[in-house]
This record gives structure tokens, C-alpha cells and sequence, in this order.
């Protein structure tokens, strides 16, 4: 990975691809940091579907697990710009994530970034809650790596399990084993949406190159 790293910083290569969340070390965030432009921590990005049938994009999902409020107002930019240049979206919605929708809930740095947020030339909607990860009310939602890794791997776990549970349960009798199988195709369609391997992964944003 550092010499893919080293590859990017010298020029000799336009982009370098990792075959997990190798972000996580931190020497090899540090190297991945050099190339910031504004600052030394750059942020991952998830995409998760919605029931709108868009996608949300999450910034930090791990790479910083102790963001200030200006990190914060930083993911927002970089939310904001991905989701526009990469999905399309003409005006993205960004949230912040918090434990409710009042601006004076959450802990320090969501109330602290708030205003900071809220000063930005961005379609500022305010806090989000967790149940908005997957309604399609905003575009971006912006959080610290900490929170959003939780989110991400909760995400994860949960559509594994639905997954095993409904296909559990469709197989207990014969008259439902029918159902299964007349309905497989819309039951795989559902298992594509809610993957979170089918798109693919998590750019890391606020880099030069």
C-alpha cells in the first residue's frame, strides 16, 4: 500500500485502488493524508440506497473516529461535491447526524458544527436521525468516522440478517417454498438493493490525487 501511496504522490500513477478498508491503520492514512489539499484528514465515503430509490452518501464512515466541528464542515463540502459530480444530484440535501432534529440536540460537536454548516453556500437541512439513513430525506449525510463506522457495520449486520431470517422463514413449509421460488427474482432484486457490495466502495475524500 505505501508503494501504491508513494506511486500517487510522485506522479507516476492517477489512482490508487485497495482490496479492503485498509484505511483503518493509521500509518497508511498518514501516507493518504499527505496528499490533502485543505487539510491531514481526508474522509471516507459510503453510498447507501434509499427507499426513494437514490442514494445517500455518508461522510466520515472510519477514517477519522475523533473529528473536530471544522472536519465536519469539510465532509459537508466534500458530500456535497461528490454527490453532485458523481450521482447528479443538482442541489444534495446535507444533514447532520445527530440524535434529533433540533439544533440544540446532540453532544459537543454536532452542536458546534451546526452553525458551521449551517453558514456554508450548501442545501443546509440540518440534523438527521439514524431512521434517515434509508428514507431518502437527505442526500448527504455528514459525521464524524466514529459514529459513522457504527452506522455503516449496524447497516451491514441488519441486512445479513433480514436476509437469513426471511429466507428462513420462506423455507419452513412446502406452500411457502412455492411462494419462494415464484418469487425469486423480485426476492433477489431486494437482496441487490439493500447489498452494500453492489456499489461498490468507499472513496477517500480530500485528496489531491
Amino acid at each position: 500500500m505505501r508503494v501504491g501511496l508513494r506511486l500517487v504522490r510522485e506522479g507516476r500513477a492517477a489512482g490508487f485502488v485497495s482490496a479492503g478498508k485498509h484505511w483503518r491503520h493509521d500509518g497508511h492514512r498518514e501516507d493518504g493524508s499527505r496528499h490533502t489539499s485543505r487539510s491531514r484528514s481526508p474522509a471516507i465515503a459510503a453510498v447507501f440506497p434509499t427507499q426513494a430509490g437514490t442514494v445517500s452518501v455518508m461522510v466520515d464512515v472510519g477514517a477519522n473516529v475523533d473529528a473536530k466541528p471544522h472536519n465536519l464542515e469539510q465532509f459537508a463540502i466534500m458530500g456535497d461535491i461528490y454527490s453532485r459530480q458523481i450521482f447528479g444530484t443538482k442541489k444534495p440535501r446535507v444533514g447532520l447526524l445527530s440524535v434529533g432534529e433540533e439544533e440544540s440536540k446532540g453532544n459537543e460537536l454536532t452542536r458546534e458544527a451546526f452553525p458551521l454548516l449551517k453558514a456554508l453556500p450548501i442545501n443546509f437541512i440540518g440534523n438527521v436521525e439514524g431512521r434517515d439513513l434509508y428514507n431518502g430525506k437527505s442526500d448527504v449525510i455528514v459525521c464524524d468516522g466514529f459514529v459513522g463506522n457504527v452506522a455503516l457495520k449496524v447497516s451491514e449486520g441488519l441486512v445479513s440478517t433480514v436476509r437469513a431470517m426471511m429466507k428462513e422463514s420462506l423455507q419452513e413449509t412446502i406452500t411457502r417454498q412455492v411462494g419462494y421460488l415464484l418469487s425469486r427474482e423480485a426476492f433477489n432484486d431486494f437482496k441487490r438493493r439493500l447489498d452494500y457490495t453492489e456499489y461498490g466502495g468507499a472513496p477517500l475524500l480530500g485528496l489531491k490525487a
